[in-house]
């Protein structure tokens, strides 16, 4: 409600609070480009890795959308590779029964546990340099955050895939004790890649991957 009265700003009230406004405005555009400066050199080591490796990808995009999948792919041919060196390793080296369940799972947990290592470092390095609010638009943070955050959430969704193939190269089918197993792959697999399409819910899934 605006009161109407004979009252009327002067000429030096005019200039006085203009010039004050600016110098506020003015002020605030300096200290939000100091943050966004102080943001990009305060980049964690390891989270740099990933931006790197991130960048350098070619992009395929899921179409209709935004969202690359190529850091997926790669995940997912990457740690096949570590699972068929660590066969390597047991059979060749140590002389483990390949016909033996346990060497072909042993090959798995080891591959699982360099995931492990990997992701978990990098998503403790993201959640701790951005605040934490669990409805918050990926847009909001800087580009090279998202960058990073994107790397990390395909990487456990190359490894869901990863681990997905390997449940029927081992077993050749899905056994019923299997179902909920890869039941679980499925959903874990839609819901990073949904928070991906929407550019929101990110920070839970990465929450969640780092403690489960």
């Amino acid at each position: 409600i605006i009161c109407r009265r004979s009252t009327s700003l002067t000429y030096e009230t005019y200039n006085s609070f203009f010039f004050s406004t600016m110098s506020i405005a003015s002020n605030g555009q300096s200290n939000n480009n100091t943050n966004a400066n102080s943001g990009n050199e305060n980049i964690p080591p390891i989270l740099k890795t990933w931006i790197y490796l991130y960048n350098c990808s070619p992009k395929l995009f899921i179409p209709g959308t935004k969202v690359d999948v190529t850091f997926t792919i790669f995940s997912a041919i990457i740690l096949s590779a570590i699972r068929f060196a660590f066969n390597v390793f047991f059979q060749q080296f140590l002389q483990w029964d390949p016909n033996n369940k346990r060497t072909t799972d042993c090959a798995g947990s080891c591959t699982s546990i360099c995931h492990s290592l990997a992701i978990c470092f990098g998503l403790w390095a993201a959640l701790r340099s951005q605040p934490y609010f669990p409805s918050a638009k990926m847009s909001t943070a800087p580009q090279w955050w998202q960058d990073a955050a994107n790397a990390l959430l395909q990487l456990c969704t190359g490894y869901m895939f990863y681990d997905g193939i390997f449940i029927f190269i081992d077993n050749g089918c899905i056994h019923e004790s299997d179902i909920v197993f890869f039941a679980h792959h499925v959903v874990t697999v839609i819901y990073m890649t949904m928070t991906r399409v929407v550019g929101a819910g990110h920070l839970s899934a990465m929450s969640l991957i780092f403690t489960g």
